[in-house]
């Protein structure tokens, strides 16, 4: 799941998700992803290289595949006050993309809704540890004669 500019989530592919974030496997990439989301300022490449003690073209390099995998945002703009002659500089800042791996993949809103749907079905003082029921059968009970789980024997 992404979020994006919005705040709207949108739902993406497990396989671009797991992309996006394998491409922070790679040690002077995953610094410099770091780096600029603690700048809380756009970073140049100059500045990204010199945070992790690498050449600015093989920052360059890092930054393009951390902007092609949606984690960063790239623009051209003046990372200080003072404008200088010619093109302005390449700065890098975090995207509003926010990318969550899972692995297996857990639904987090369903786990919810079975969980109010146990504590509403509850009357007073019974016990809610019940399984979902079966496409294809009732529900079965898990609680025991006092009311509680079984206990697991190893």
């Amino acid at each position: 799941m992404t979020r994006d500019e919005s705040g709207e989530s949108t739902e993406t592919a497990p396989a671009d998700r797991i992309q996006s974030a394998s491409v922070l496997g790679e040690e002077s990439r995953r610094r410099m992803f770091a780096f600029i989301r603690r700048a809380g300022h756009p970073v140049s490449r100059d500045e990204a290289a010199a945070s992790v003690g690498i050449s600015r073209k093989l920052a360059a390099f890092h930054l393009d595949k951390l902007v092609d995998a949606g984690l960063l945002r790239a623009r051209y703009g003046t990372p200080g006050a003072v404008r200088r002659v010619g093109r302005q500089t390449k700065v890098y800042e975090p995207a509003d993309a926010q990318i969550t791996v899972s692995i297996p993949e857990r639904r987090h809103q369903l786990l919810a809704d079975l969980l109010l749907e146990a504590v509403l079905a509850q009357s007073a003082g019974e016990c809610c540890v019940r399984l979902r029921p079966a496409p294809d059968g009732p529900s079965r009970d898990r609680a025991g004669a006092d009311g509680r789980p079984p206990r697991r024997d190893s």
